[in-house]
């Protein structure tokens, strides 16, 4: 509350505090005069209403001396009663000597203790009256006391209209103080006003130009005077500190301007080092190359991703180290580890070190790397360090080495394609030939048995002829759906058949079916198979697994990611020296006596034409492992049919396009014996030629067999796209030994209704006419022929 009226004071304005306390110290005077005039008023009649009741106990104890030396209370009594013409007095008491009450005026039953405590000659107050006590004396002895009470009653009025008047007085003087406060406190507050109005001229316009009118000569004068020359003296220094300040401005501003130039230049210049940072930094994370940068004592300051990758040593690890202790480099030659730095430094530019370097990293795995570097050198053209640039050459070079052996194999496959074409059409002719006197055998009596070894054993010779066309072209002619594990368990046991060799052949429940040529692939695996007994002379043991590869663990064996069924054989034998391992699959390259170099050589053409890979593990002492990586076909494997013992007679006329006159002669033959009607061409124009006039003739052919590789005419895989537009429905069979196209894997694409291999029997090419014929223009089963189970 207290901190209230204080706020409340502080907020008045000057002429009003002024005029409060003008009138606060006039009304505290006049108030502090009334009182001392009232009070002196009211001690003036009280002290004069004493006197007049001492000077009546006087009197009284003047006439009382003898009533109380005679004790006679009647006396005392009468002479008390004189008080009864002055009302003033209540009443009156005579004490003897012995303070004992010998008579009493209006009040008899006072109590004599309290008229005995009043001081002899003293004067006593109390509410509304007086008590006097005078001692009565008699012969100039005291001889009792006279004791007389009066009100104040009579003085009560004589004071209260000397009061009253006194606070009339009281309000005309407050009134006539508050009149001239207000007059006066306006020269006090005036020149107080003016100069607030003036300081907040100056405080809020900042206008030090106002200068305060000068009210008088008095103090307020002085300090109006000193307020205006403390303005002048600010006005003054406010020029000064504004011409100061508009120069300072002047100056801030071309300074700002050329720090501003010169910040936006830095941070460009920033920008464009922090561009140029994240753009080497970028750069040396994608590069293929290791990028190695030393110091000119060889200690390395700094090293990318491909270098940690390639040596095994994080970047962490491998700054401030020396460079020999973190890239260990030698010659592919196996010369001592090298001086890098001195190689980099030995040319004033940077260059390939030249050779075949080495790598070898924190696990002890070498890497084939091509290497280079030169010095770095600051703007003043000093060397201040080194840096190296390296690669991994290794698949590279082990690219090139595959792409050189594929060559070779390609240019000896196509002397081998050429050899197998030809000696298949003698074969045909030989085998066909044999065929269809053996179908007379019962009438040539004897004869029938050396015609069947010999029969045998051309069809023996075409197993040469197979493996020149499965080396040739990787056996792509008669692809089907099949399942390895059976192909597996065969192969082998017709290989270890009669050796010390003992297999083990594991194959998973749910391997997945492969699309192949049956025959080449189980010559393939055949071969790798002989190949590990020929390695174990004294006997050993051939584990021989089939399993299923996922498109994920395929591409952690370096494989496209696709599914793959992994055949691995591994052996106990001798293993393949190291210098031998990259040529195992060159052609005619065999480290046997006795060897012809075409297994491994068939094997690996026969699994690269499959779309597989073949890869082969081998240690001198350790024996040797290949693995034969296959794609997983989709479709699911369909029996094979049976294959036919004799010729099958039938009826029709059938055209024979084959460019071997012998074949064309042996088809007539043949064919006409089995109830066919027969004509022949030499090449695809004479057969459409044919065929047209035998549609014209009405005299249609019931099937055409076209051989697909016409030397210097037209082949069977033109002559069908035209038989086709003359006749839609065309029977035709392919018939080949050899084909580039892959026609005969996939011949329904191209218009033909049946395969038939060469070389073929009489058996075979008489079954599938009678399938073509009797299909009535569906598509009948296909005929593969194995000259492995071939009688």
């Amino acid at each position: 509350m207290k901190q209230m009226r204080m706020n409340y004071i502080s907020t008045l304005p000057i002429k009003s505090k002024l005029l409060a306390v003008i009138m606060l110290t006039s009304t505290f005077a006049l108030v502090f005069a009334v009182a001392g005039f009232i009070g002196h008023e009211w001690f003036s009649m009280r002290g004069e209403a004493e006197r007049d009741v001492q000077t009546q106990a006087r009197i009284l104890a003047a006439n009382l001396g003898a009533a109380i030396v005679f004790e006679d209370p009647e006396q005392a009594t009468r002479t008390l009663q004189v008080l009864g013409s002055l009302p003033e007095f209540e009443c009156a008491w005579v004490l003897n000597e012995n303070r004992e009450v010998l008579a009493a005026y209006r009040n008899p039953a006072a109590p004599v203790a309290q008229l005995q405590e009043i001081p002899v000659g003293k004067s006593q107050f109390s509410v509304g009256h007086v008590t006097v006590s005078k001692a009565v004396e008699y012969g100039g002895e005291k001889v009792g006391t006279v004791v007389l009470r009066s009100k104040f009653d009579f003085i009560w009025g004589r004071f209260k209209r000397q009061v009253e008047l006194a606070m009339v007085i009281l309000m005309f003087c407050w009134v006539a103080a508050f009149w001239l406060a207000a007059r006066l406190q306006r020269y006090v507050s005036g020149p107080l006003h003016a100069l607030l109005e003036g300081i907040q001229q100056v405080s809020f316009k900042q206008d030090f130009a106002v200068r305060v009118q000068k009210p008088s000569e008095d103090e307020f004068g002085k300090l109006v005077d000193s307020f205006n020359s403390m303005l002048e003296m600010i006005q003054t220094r406010e020029a000064e500190l504004r011409k100061v300040r508009d120069e300072l401005e002047l100056r801030v501003a071309e300074r700002t301007g050329a720090l501003e130039t010169e910040i936006e230049e830095r941070r460009r210049a920033e920008e464009a080092l922090a561009a140029e940072r994240d753009r080497l930094a970028i750069t040396l994370r994608s590069i293929g190359d290791g990028v190695v940068a030393t110091d000119c004592v060889g200690r390395i300051t700094l090293f990318n991703a491909v270098a940690e990758q390639l040596t095994g040593v994080s970047s962490d690890n491998a700054i401030g180290k020396p460079i020999v202790d973190v890239l260990r480099l030698r010659h592919a030659s196996d010369t001592p580890c090298i001086d890098l730095v001195g190689l980099a430094l030995r040319d004033s530019e940077p260059t390939s070190f030249g050779g075949d370097f080495v790598i070898i990293g924190s696990d002890g795995y070498e890497r084939l790397i091509e290497c280079g570097g030169g010095p770095i050198r600051d703007k003043q053209g000093h060397v201040v360090g080194v840096v190296f640039v390296f690669r991994d050459v290794t698949e590279k070079r082990r690219a090139a080495e595959e792409l050189l052996k594929a060559s070779k194999q390609e240019s000896i496959s196509l002397l081998a394609g050429g050899i197998a074409h030809d000696f298949n059409n003698i074969l045909t002719a030989i085998i066909g030939n044999l065929s269809f006197v053996r179908s007379c055998a019962p009438e040539l009596g004897e004869l029938a048995v050396p015609l069947r070894q010999a029969e045998e054993a051309a069809i023996r010779a075409s197993e040469l002829t197979r493996q020149l066309t499965s080396f040739a072209k990787g056996g792509v002619s008669l692809r089907r759906a099949a399942h390895l594990g059976e192909i597996i368990r065969e192969t082998t046991t017709f290989v270890l058949h009669g050796s010390k060799v003992v297999s083990t052949v594991t194959v998973a429940e749910d391997l997945w079916p492969v699309k192949v040529d049956v025959v080449q692939i189980s010559q393939a695996i055949q071969n790798i198979a002989l190949n590990a007994v020929q390695a174990m002379p004294n006997g050993g043991t051939l584990d021989v697994r089939a399993a299923n590869v996922d498109a994920y663990s395929a591409t952690q064996l370096g494989l496209r990611s696709a599914r793959y069924v992994e055949v691995s054989i591994r052996d106990t034998g001798v293993g393949i020296a190291a210098k031998d391992l990259p040529h195992i699959f060159e052609p005619y390259y065999t480290t046997k006596k006795s060897g012809s170099g075409l297994g491994l050589a068939v094997a690996y053409s026969v699994v690269r034409r499959h779309d597989g890979e073949i890869k082969v593990e081998s240690a001198p002492g350790q024996g040797t492992t290949f693995h034969i990586y296959l794609p997983a076909a989709d479709e699911q494997p369909v029996p094979e049919p049976g294959k036919p013992e004799e010729p099958v007679a039938g009826q029709g006329r059938i055209l024979v396009m084959d460019d071997e006159e012998a074949i064309r002669m042996l088809a007539t033959a043949a064919l006409s014996r089995l109830g066919y009607e027969v004509e022949t061409a030499a090449d695809g124009a004479e057969a459409v030629e044919l065929y047209r006039k035998a549609m014209v003739q009405k005299r249609p052919f019931s099937a055409v067999i076209l051989d697909l590789t016409v030397r210097g005419g037209m082949g069977g895989g033109e002559a069908i796209r035209r038989l086709r537009d003359l006749d839609h429905n065309v029977k035709a069979i392919v018939s080949s030994g050899y084909s580039e196209d892959a026609i005969m894997a996939n011949y329904r694409e191209h218009g033909f209704v049946a395969a038939v291999e060469k070389p073929y029997r009489l058996q075979e090419l008489s079954r599938v006419l009678q399938d073509v014929i009797a299909a009535n223009g569906q598509s009948p089963r296909q005929f593969q022929r194995s000259a492995a189970a071939t009688e």
